[in-house]
């Protein structure tokens, strides 16, 4: 149960970290199909070490039943719904001021345009432009 928690887990997590800033459900489900594909292909693959006897074997698993499945996908999606949850919350403390969630992260209290060249360049990298700060 925990391996399969594990690997739901950072499914959801890859879920949520679509966009860093858009919630999953602004964005649609399907608006990146090469992701969606990996992570449903990734399902098949856990469901399978999970219920095929031959990896059971391989892999030291057992059958989960049905109640102990949905709790392994409720407890899975806490890390999902965290990162959306801090998504909402950064939104949120741009939009009173009227900022940009751009400008907002990046503690400029003005238009974005405004922003120094340095914070501009800074958040225009998508591996600086993370949920994670």
């Amino acid at each position: 149960m925990t391996f399969t928690v594990l690997c739901f887990t950072q499914l959801g997590s890859v879920l949520a970290i679509h966009s860093s800033r858009e919630s999953l459900f602004t964005l649609g489900l399907f608006s990146n199909k090469p992701m969606l594909g990996a992570l449903s292909l990734s399902v098949a693959l856990q469901l399978l070490i999970i219920y095929l006897p031959f990896f059971n074997k391989i892999f030291t698993t057992s059958p989960l039943s049905w109640g102990e499945l949905g709790l392994t996908v409720a407890v899975s999606s806490v890390a999902f719904w965290a990162i959306e949850l801090q998504k909402l919350l950064i939104r949120r403390r741009a939009a009173p001021a009227g900022l940009s969630p751009l400008a907002a992260d990046a503690g400029h209290s003005g238009p974005p345009e405004k922003a120094s060249k340095h914070r501009r360049e800074a958040n225009a990298y998508p591996a600086k432009d993370s949920v994670f700060h």
